[in-house]
C-alpha cells in the first residue's frame, strides 16, 4: 500500500509531460519563427514614426515642386466686369481682363495684360495689351528668405536625413527589445528547470519518508521550493507573454510568434569596431548634428536680419519696363530714407544678436564632437568588457568539464551539478545579453559618426 501514492506520482508526472508534449506539438502548429531581420522590416512598414517621416518628405517635396512651378510657369487669371456705368454720360460697358505674371528669383517680375471693352450703345469692341517686366535692387538676398526656392530644398534634405534617423532608431529599439525577449526566454526556460528540479527533489523526499530515512519536516521544505519555483514561473510566464503582446503589437503580427536568435560573428565586429576607434571625426558629422543645424541657422537668421537693418540706411532701386500700343515705356524709382531715429540701435542690436549666435553656434560644435569622442570612448570599453566575457566564458567551459569528471568519479553530488549547472545557466544568459549590447554599441558608434547603421550585414 505505501508504493501506491508513488505509482501515482510517477502516473502524474507521465500525464503532465504527456500534455505539455501535446501542447507544445499543437502550439507549434499554431506559430511562426521571427527573425531579427524580420521583425525590422515589420517595424519599418507599422511603426508610425516611419509614415509620418514619409509624410514629412512628400509635404516637403510638393512644397518644393510649388515654389519651383511658380519661377518657371505663369500665373494666368481672369477679370470679368459683366456691366459698368461711365461717369458722365449714360453708357453700358462690359470689360474683362486677362493677366499672366511670372515671377522670377532675385527679385524680377514679369506681367502680360490683355484688356477688352464692350460697349453696349454702339456694339464695338475696344482691345488693348501690355507688357511689363521689374526688377528690384536691394543688398538683402532675395533667395535665402523662407519661402524661397533655397529654404525649402533646405526642408527636403531635412526631412529625408529624419527619415533616415527615423529608421536608425527603429533598428536600435527593435534590436533592444528583441534581446529582452530573449532574455525573457532564458530566463523562463530557467524558471521551468528551477520547478522541474523542486519537483524531482519533493519526489525523492516522499520515498525517503516511504523507507524511514525523512521526516515531515524536510517534506515541507520540498513543497515549499516547489511552491516558490511555481510562482517565479507564473511570473516570468506573465512577463513573458505581456512583452511578446507589446512587441507584436508594434510589429503589426497576429497570432503567436517564437523568436529565433540570430548568429552574430563576434570576431567581424570587434574587427570593425577597432576601424570606429581609430577613425577620425568627419567635419560633416560635427557640421550635420541637429544642435549645430539648429543654432547654425539662428546665424543665418540673425545675419539676414543685420543684412536688413544696415540695408534700411541705404537707397532701394526699382526698374519697371513695359509696351503699349502707344509704344515703350520705361521708368526707374529710387527711394531715399533720409531720416530714421532708431537706425543706429537696430544696427547694434542686430549684430549683437549675431554675436550670441556665432557664440552659441560655436558651443553646440563642441558639444557634438564631444558626443562623438564619448561614444568612441564607450565603443572602446564595449571591446574590453567583450574580451573579458570572451575568457569567462572560456573559465566557464573549463569549469563545466571538471565538473563532468568530478561527476563521472563520484566526487560530486547530483545537487552540486544541478546547482552549477544553474550557475552556468544565468552566465549563458549574461553572454547573449552582453552579445547585444555589444552590437547595439557599434551601431550606435556608426551611426555617431555619420555612417549607415548597415545593420544588414551585422545580422547576416
Amino acid at each position: 500500500m505505501s508504493k501506491n501514492p508513488m505509482v501515482l506520482h510517477i502516473a502524474l508526472i507521465l500525464l503532465c509531460l504527456l500534455a505539455a508534449w501535446g501542447g507544445s506539438v499543437f502550439a507549434e502548429s499554431q506559430t511562426h519563427d521571427l527573425t531579427l531581420s524580420e521583425a525590422i522590416e515589420l517595424a519599418f512598414l507599422h511603426h508610425p514614426a516611419v509614415r509620418t517621416a514619409k509624410l514629412d518628405i512628400r509635404m516637403a517635396r510638393l512644397e518644393l515642386e510649388t515654389i519651383r512651378i511658380e519661377h518657371i510657369l505663369p500665373t494666368i487669371g481672369l477679370q470679368l466686369q459683366p456691366l459698368s456705368l461711365s461717369a458722365g454720360e449714360v453708357l453700358w460697358r462690359s470689360h474683362g481682363a486677362l493677366r499672366a505674371s511670372l515671377t522670377l528669383p532675385w527679385g524680377t517680375a514679369l506681367s502680360a495684360d490683355l484688356f477688352t471693352v464692350f460697349d453696349h450703345s454702339t456694339h464695338a469692341w475696344t482691345l488693348s495689351y501690355g507688357f511689363s517686366l521689374s526688377q528690384k535692387f536691394t543688398p538683402i538676398p532675395h533667395d535665402k528668405g523662407p519661402g524661397s526656392l533655397f529654404a525649402r530644398e533646405r526642408a527636403l534634405i531635412r526631412a529625408e536625413t529624419a527619415f533616415k534617423q527615423v529608421k536608425d532608431e527603429i533598428v536600435l529599439e527593435v534590436i533592444k527589445q528583441f534581446s529582452r525577449l530573449l532574455a525573457g526566454e532564458a530566463g523562463l526556460t530557467a524558471a521551468k528547470e528551477r520547478l522541474s528540479q523542486a519537483q524531482t527533489y519533493l519526489s525523492a523526499v516522499k520515498i525517503e519518508i516511504a523507507e524511514g530515512r525523512a521526516g515531515e519536516l524536510q517534506r515541507l521544505e520540498a513543497e515549499l521550493a516547489v511552491k516558490a519555483a511555481e510562482i517565479t514561473l507564473g511570473e516570468r510566464s506573465t512577463e513573458q507573454r505581456l512583452a511578446q503582446e507589446e512587441f507584436g503589437t508594434l510589429l503589426a503580427i497576429e497570432g503567436l510568434y517564437e523568436i529565433t536568435p540570430p548568429e552574430f560573428s563576434l570576431e567581424d565586429i570587434m574587427a570593425a569596431a577597432a576601424e570606429l576607434v581609430e577613425m577620425e571625426i568627419p567635419l560633416s558629422v560635427i557640421q550635420d548634428a541637429e544642435g549645430v543645424r539648429k543654432a547654425r541657422q539662428s546665424v543665418e537668421v540673425a545675419e539676414r536680419r543685420l543684412s536688413a537693418a544696415r540695408a534700411a540706411a541705404l537707397p532701394t532701386a526699382s526698374l519697371a519696363a513695359g509696351w503699349t500700343p502707344a509704344g515703350w515705356s520705361v521708368g526707374v524709382i529710387i527711394n531715399f530714407d533720409l531720416f530714421s531715429p532708431g537706425r543706429g540701435l537696430q544696427v547694434e542690436l542686430a549684430e549683437t544678436a549675431l554675436e550670441i549666435a556665432q557664440e552659441r553656434l560655436a558651443i553646440a560644435e563642441q558639444e557634438a564632437k564631444h558626443a562623438v569622442t564619448g561614444q568612441k570612448i564607450v565603443l572602446k570599453q564595449m571591446m574590453e568588457n567583450l574580451e573579458l566575457f570572451q575568457m569567462r566564458r572560456e573559465k566557464w567551459e573549463l569549469e563545466e568539464r571538471i565538473m563532468q569528471k568530478k561527476m563521472e568519479t563520484d566526487l560530486i553530488g547530483t545537487d552540486e551539478w544541478a546547482d552549477f549547472q544553474t550557475k552556468r545557466r544565468t552566465f549563458a544568459r549574461e553572454w547573449v545579453q552582453e552579445v547585444f549590447d555589444s552590437v547595439l554599441v557599434y551601431l550606435r558608434s556608426r551611426r555617431a559618426l555619420g555612417l549607415r547603421l548597415n545593420w544588414e550585414e551585422v545580422l547576416q
